[in-house]
């Protein structure tokens, strides 16, 4: 299943570009609402996407930082995500504004997620992209948005990309799980959603090293480099974590 909504002029890549400051919407349960909600956002500067996640798997990491996991999984009951929005934002006010909005969002279901984030370096190949010099913006502090969690600062993603005319994904997520146990990652798990060339893959992974992302990144594609179309690794700084009450 291919995007439910992507906005013009948001190839794909765009939300993963570094200095992107972003935000996600995860575990919303209604397609109507997800696509409404990512076109409010593109009524207020905020371009984004609404994908459908097809399928999950939990990693170990998700047992040994529970606590952590627990602010950034949707639903009341450790439900997957069902519906994910992805929209950029302008700058750190622009992303209080919109956040304040979500929060007040009455269509918006119980325990959906909402997170923002801030793309600090992407790794591709043997290419690695920093954010643009300046000050990476600061986090979202309880006086500013009430609710905020407790959150770990530092995440990676592991992004593989298959183009694909299939209508079930290529890969499996347990052989991705089984993989990346093998090569000792500590994620907190893998999904997989459909695009509009084929399949994308993600996993998640709270880290305190900024170092790991290029190793793993290495492991990964000498494992999986000639199997796919696309490998990159995203580490991004998390800025605030809300659930809908």
């Amino acid at each position: 299943m291919s995007e439910l909504y992507r906005s013009n002029n948001t190839p794909q890549g765009y939300f993963s570009r570094p200095g992107c400051l972003h935000l996600h919407i995860e575990g919303i349960l209604d397609r109507t609402v997800a696509v409404e909600v990512a076109q409010r956002l593109e009524d207020h500067g905020a371009r984004g996407k609404v994908n459908v996640v097809m399928g999950s798997i939990e990693g170990p990491q998700r047992r040994t930082l529970a606590a952590a996991y627990a602010g950034h999984t949707p639903g009341t009951t450790g439900d997957d995500t069902i519906y994910f929005c992805t929209a950029e934002v302008t700058n750190r006010g622009h992303a209080l504004l919109i956040i304040k909005d979500i929060l007040a969002d009455t269509t918006l279901n119980t325990g959906a997620v909402v997170e923002l984030e801030y793309v600090a370096k992407l790794i591709s190949g043997d290419t690695t992209c920093y954010a643009p010099s300046q000050e990476e913006p600061r986090s979202v502090s309880v006086k500013e948005i009430p609710g905020v969690l407790e959150t770990p600062s530092i995440e990676i993603h592991h992004a593989i990309d298959v183009i694909s005319g299939e209508t079930d994904p290529p890969l499996t997520l347990r052989q991705l799980l089984a993989a990346s146990k093998k090569m000792n990652f500590q994620v907190g798990g893998w999904l997989v959603r459909g695009t509009n060339e084929g399949w994308a893959y993600r996993s998640s992974e709270f880290s305190h090293d900024t170092d790991s992302a290029r190793t793993q990144h290495d492991l990964l594609y000498e494992l999986l480099g000639m199997q796919v179309h696309r490998i990159r690794t995203i580490e991004e700084r998390i800025l605030g974590v809300w659930k809908i009450p």
